[in-house]
């Protein structure tokens, strides 16, 4: 789980990774990567970019900081919400489903994250 500490207000929020990096789908993130088409989530700073509307909705641009995750912009690693992330996903299957790389959030998660993280916030990806 992603812990946001933000204005001394706690938020636990349900988010899901890339499938190349937990290839075994134990819900522990194995590998990273920044090659395109590995399906794995690149670690390292990100800083957060524009908002924009694409194909899962409301959606957050990422900005790759280091040499770790410098193609994220071109692979389109973004934040977003998805069916595989809500919680009906892990009740149903125990699990939730993987991303091509991205971070993504249940609905509900995503509009706090939204609300709690401007646009130009240092985020990081990783273990």
């Amino acid at each position: 789980d992603l812990h946001l500490s933000i204005r001394r207000q706690r938020q636990m929020c349900i988010r899901d990774s890339g499938r190349g990096s937990d290839k075994d789908h134990d819900g522990f993130l194995d590998a990273f990567s920044d090659v395109p088409g590995s399906s794995a989530s690149p670690q390292g700073a990100y800083l957060t970019a524009e908002e924009y509307y694409g194909k899962h909705g409301r959606s957050l641009r990422l900005d790759g900081l280091d040499k770790t995750n410098a193609n994220a912009r071109r692979r389109a690693i973004v934040i977003h919400s998805a069916a595989y992330a809500e919680p009906a996903m892990i009740e149903n299957y125990g699990q939730l489903g993987r991303s091509n790389g991205c971070i993504a959030f249940s609905r509900a998660d995503l509009d706090t994250f939204m609300t709690l993280i401007p646009q130009g916030t240092l985020i990081y990806v990783g273990r």
